[in-house]
């Protein structure tokens, strides 16, 4: 573990395990159905759940869709 701050790790000196790397299309498939099995984020569990976005040139918003 390093700090975030560590100017090592902020002048790339050291840099994170998982960089330049992607997950299988097998492994991505695996997530999905477990988050699937699990009701992951669905329904009321969802933090979207009952809202909508509303945006402009300047700025977006959450509103509940009432």
């Amino acid at each position: 573990m390093i700090d975030k701050n560590d100017t090592r790790y902020l002048n790339g000196d050291i840099k994170s395990f998982w960089n330049g790397r992607k997950h299988r299309d097998e492994t991505k498939k695996k997530i999905s159905e477990t988050q699937l099995k699990n009701h992951h984020m669905q329904g009321e569990k969802n933090s979207q759940y009952g809202t909508c976005w509303i945006h402009n040139d300047k700025e977006s918003i959450k509103i509940k869709k009432e």
